[in-house]
C-alpha cells in the first residue's frame, strides 16, 4: 500500500528533521565522535574521487565515520530522497522540488572500444556509433538516460545487445572483445593508458554529462554534514577536472 503523496513529503520532512536532531545531539555530546555522514558516489565517479575524499574528511574530521555508498544514479536518488544518504555525486540530475543540485563540471561522453576495433581517429561520429554492437548500462543509470535521449534527438537507433549495471563488467567484457561501450573517459583511463582500451570522444553531436553533488531538499545540512558537503563538491571539481583524469589518448 502506497501512502497518499502528501503522506510521503511529511515522511520524508519528519525523517530528516530527526537525522538533523540526531545530529546536533552527537556534535554536543561527543565532539564528532558519534556522528556518520554517507556520501553517494557513482561508480565511474568513486574511480577517482573516492581515496582523495576519504583522505580529506579523515584529514579534517578525523573522529567523523564517513559512510561511502556506491552506486546508479537512479538507485542514489532514491536513496537520497528516503534520507538514506546524505548527499551524492550525480549524473544529469536537476533541482527540483525533490533535489538541489550544484554542477560541478561538464564530462564528454566516449566510444569505448578493445585495441584494434573501432576507427582511426580521436573523434567518432555518432551516427556512425549506430551500427555497433553496444553493451550499455540499464535504465537507471544516468548515463544511459543521457545516451538514450541523444540517439532519440538525432532520429538514430542504438544496436544495444547487451545490458551491464557495472561498469567493471562493462569494462570486463570490451576488453574481451564482445561488445563496444560507452562512457566517460574518466572511467577507463586507466586500461586506455595500459593499451587495453581505446576511446574516441562522441562528436556530430557531442554527448555531454552533467556532474552534480546533490542532497534532498526537505532536509537541511548542518554542522559536520554540511562541511563535508562542501569538502566533496570542492574535491570533486578539482580531482575529476584534473589533467591526469581528463587527458586525451
Amino acid at each position: 500500500v502506497r501512502p497518499p503523496e502528501a503522506g510521503e513529503v511529511l515522511y520524508r520532512r519528519a525523517l530528516g528533521l530527526l537525522r538533523e536532531a540526531d545530529e546536533i545531539t552527537a556534535e554536543i555530546k561527543s565532539g564528532n565522535t558519534d556522528i556518520v555522514v554517507s556520501v553517494g558516489l557513482t561508480t565511474t565517479v568513486s574511480l577517482h574521487l573516492m581515496a582523495p575524499l576519504v583522505r580529506a574528511v579523515n584529514a579534517r574530521f578525523p573522529k567523523v565515520k564517513l559512510r561511502i555508498v556506491e552506486g546508479m544514479t537512479g538507485y542514489l536518488c532514491e536513496w537520497l530522497e528516503r534520507g538514506q544518504i546524505d548527499l551524492a555525486v550525480l549524473y544529469n540530475v536537476r533541482s527540483s522540488s525533490t533535489f538541489v543540485c550544484d554542477e560541478l563540471l561538464q564530462e564528454d561522453l566516449y566510444l569505448i572500444s578493445e585495441r584494434g576495433r573501432g576507427w582511426s581517429g580521436k573523434d567518432v561520429a555518432l551516427a556512425r556509433i549506430s551500427g555497433v554492437p553496444l553493451g550499455l548500462s540499464t535504465s537507471s543509470h544516468g548515463v544511459r538516460k543521457t545516451i538514450d535521449g541523444f540517439f532519440a534527438k538525432e532520429g538514430l537507433m542504438a544496436n544495444i545487445t547487451l545490458e551491464v549495471d557495472s561498469v567493471v563488467h562493462l569494462k570486463a567484457l570490451v576488453i574481451a572483445g564482445t561488445h563496444s561501450t560507452i562512457l566517460p573517459r574518466t572511467a577507463v583511463r586507466e586500461e586506455v593508458e595500459k593499451g587495453l582500451l581505446v576511446a574516441q570522444r562522441i562528436v556530430d553531436p557531442a554527448l555531454r554529462l552533467s556532474v552534480v553533488i546533490a542532497r534532498a531538499r526537505e532536509r537541511r545540512l548542518i554542522g559536520v554534514t554540511e562541511r563535508i558537503y562542501e569538502i566533496t563538491r570542492t574535491m570533486a571539481q578539482d580531482v575529476l577536472c584534473s589533467p591526469l583524469v581528463q587527458d586525451d589518448p
